[in-house]
Parts: structure tokens; C-alpha cells; sequence
């Protein structure tokens, strides 16, 4: 089995454990601790996200592991406003990151092969990953304890499809961070703000498919981060990408803050303001991904 999907089946067996396990006094999840974690730049990047991508499944896998049989509809639509707004900052903090790890960390290490200056968003997925998706959401609507599998009949099965996986090559860490990205906007997506979490959202089986897809982007995610984390065990062989890698946030913004005030006082001396402009935005940019951490 690939590690997608036993990262499908590990979700399984964790939403599992918790609708067993649930207990409706200890739904609603607390702020306080990831609301320091996304104001903290006492990290390095690769640490950070660590801990937002930790706090992404654990709190995701509690919002989802319900039991609709032990909390009243109103009790669990108080709940979801209440994680759904939590797990939204921290995936939105999560995109921040890879926004910088794909543009400004890539061109700093000389690793990418083409350099990006935007956000990358897109608003549809290619036809390969949404088989892929719907794949591990079939999968999971199978297998999740109080999802009606019924659904499956309507959906179709997807697990003859044969997705071809992707090299966890260095040089394909700029598509890797690209793909967390997209699928990181689709959970974005799928999971709406508070004043659209309503009693239509809880209605079966529209909540059991909800569950599954989003369960299901939360393993895709998964799985490229996996990808990362090998990726960038391998960059830290290189002493230089070991620093660069393990530089604490609150450096890294001062080192941006002095490089943009160094280009600043050159823009404003130079008689060429047209191509040092450009490289001034450049600078720009670079300081405003690091505040963004």
C-alpha cells in the first residue's frame, strides 16, 4: 500500500477511536494555546510548521470524530462554528508558511528552478488529483463508523483507479509546496465561515459526505508534507541549507527588515529608479512574506 493510503486508513482508525470515545462536555476546542502558536516567531520554519501542521490534524480529527447519536444538532452546530473558525486560522497560518517556502526560501537557497512572486491559488483541481481525492474519500466513507456507505453506491467506487505517485525528488519540492497549497485552499473552501454553519450543514447524508472530503483533504495534505519533511531532511545534508533551514523567524524578519532598508537607500540614490525599482519590490515582497510568519 502506498503512504497515502495508510495515512487514509491511520485517519480512519483515529476518527474511530474518537467517535468511540466522544463525549459532547469536551467538544468545543480551546484557542488559547494555537493562538500563541500563530503569533510565536521564536521558531524556525520548518519547527512551526511542524506545530501548525500537528494542531491541523488534531483538531480536524476532533471536530470530525462526532457522534451525532450523543450531542443534539444545535449543541454540535455551536461546536463546528466554534472549531471550524480555529481550524481555519491555522490552516490559513499553515498557507503563509508554504506561500514563503515556495517564493522567498526557494530563491534564497538557489533550489527552485523557476522563481515566484504570488500566491499560487487555483480554482479547480486537476482531473488527476480529483480522482485521487474522491478515491480516498470512497474510501473513507467506507470504513468511518457512522458514515451511511450507502453514499458509495451514488458516488461510485474509485478504488480500481490507479494514481501514479509523485518522486519525493529535491527538485520537486517547489510542485510538493505548490500541491499542499492548493489542496490547503480547498479545505478552506470546504469548510465554511461561521454565519454559513447552519442546520442544512448537519442534515445526513449531505453531513456524511461533508466529513469524508474533508477528512479526505486533510490526508492529501498530509501526505505532501510527508513528502517535505523527507525532502528537507535530505537539504539539511548541506551545512549553508542547515542554517538557512533552522534560522528562527524573529532573525529572519530583522535580516529582511535591514536587506530592504539597505535596497531602499540605493533606490533612492540611484539615477537608474527603473531596474533598481524592480528589485526594490523584490525586497519588498521578501519582507513582507517574512511578517506574514
Amino acid at each position: 500500500m502506498k503512504r497515502g493510503g495508510k495515512i487514509a486508513e491511520e485517519i480512519v482508525v483515529d476518527i474511530n477511536n474518537g467517535i468511540n470515545e466522544f463525549k459532547k462536555k469536551g467538544y468545543h476546542l480551546s484557542s488559547k494555546k494555537i493562538d500563541k502558536l500563530l503569533v510565536n516567531i521564536d521558531y524556525s520554519i520548518e519547527k512551526k510548521k511542524k506545530e501548525l501542521m500537528d494542531e491541523l490534524y488534531s483538531a480536524t480529527i476532533k471536530t470530525f470524530a462526532v457522534n451525532p447519536g450523543k450531542i443534539s444538532k444545535e449543541e454540535l452546530i455551536a461546536g463546528l462554528k466554534n472549531n471550524i473558525t480555529i481550524i481555519r486560522n491555522v490552516a490559513h497560518k499553515v498557507n503563509d508558511l508554504n506561500h514563503y517556502l515556495s517564493t522567498t526560501f526557494l530563491e534564497d537557497t538557489k533550489i527552485a528552478k523557476k522563481k515566484i512572486f504570488k500566491f499560487i491559488k487555483t480554482d479547480a483541481l486537476s482531473r488527476k488529483k480529483v480522482d485521487k481525492l474522491e478515491k480516498t474519500t470512497c474510501q473513507l466513507i467506507d470504513k468511518i463508523i457512522i458514515l451511511d456507505n450507502k453514499l458509495l453506491k451514488r458516488l461510485g467506487s474509485k478504488e480500481n483507479k490507479i494514481i501514479k505517485e509523485e518522486k519525493k525528488d529535491i527538485k520537486n519540492i517547489d510542485l510538493i509546496l505548490k500541491d499542499q497549497i492548493e489542496m490547503i485552499y480547498h479545505l478552506e473552501a470546504k469548510l465554511p465561515p461561521v454565519d454559513k454553519i447552519d442546520i442544512h450543514l448537519v442534515k445526513r447524508p449531505h453531513f456524511d459526505y461533508w466529513i469524508a472530503t474533508v477528512l479526505a483533504l486533510i490526508s492529501n495534505i498530509k501526505e505532501d508534507y510527508e513528502k517535505e519533511i523527507m525532502i528537507f531532511k535530505e537539504l539539511k545534508e548541506d551545512a549553508h541549507l542547515r542554517k538557512k533551514i533552522d534560522t528562527k523567524i524573529k532573525h529572519l524578519m530583522k535580516e529582511k527588515s535591514e536587506t530592504l532598508k539597505l535596497k531602499e537607500g540605493r533606490v533612492v540614490m540611484s539615477t537608474e529608479l527603473e531596474r533598481m525599482d524592480e528589485n526594490w519590490k523584490r525586497h519588498i515582497h521578501n519582507w513582507l512574506a517574512a511578517s506574514e510568519l
